[in-house]
């Protein structure tokens, strides 16, 4: 694995990572909103799942990755194989 196989998407709902190009996993919040967040909630939201994406796409590449995220990569790495 090589860090430019990692993006990410994020917004002040949440994050999605994906691994070439396919999504493999993320977190969000999900609450029903009558309108969406504005001001300073919504920037520090979007800051956070910034930042929270990141940090995840670290722990990948340093080894510590969450069980779906792993299983997801071999699957993808298995297509690419294929």
């Amino acid at each position: 694995m090589d860090r430019k196989d990692f993006v990410y998407s994020y917004g002040c709902d949440g994050y999605t990572i994906y691994y070439k190009n396919k999504p493999i996993g993320g977190a969000g919040v999900k609450l029903p909103r009558s309108k969406p967040l504005r001001g300073n909630q919504a920037k520090e939201n979007c800051k956070l799942f910034k930042e929270s994406a990141e940090r995840e796409i670290a722990n990948i590449l340093s080894g510590s990755i969450a069980p779906h995220m792993q299983s997801a990569i071999k699957e993808i790495d298995n297509e690419k194989e294929n």
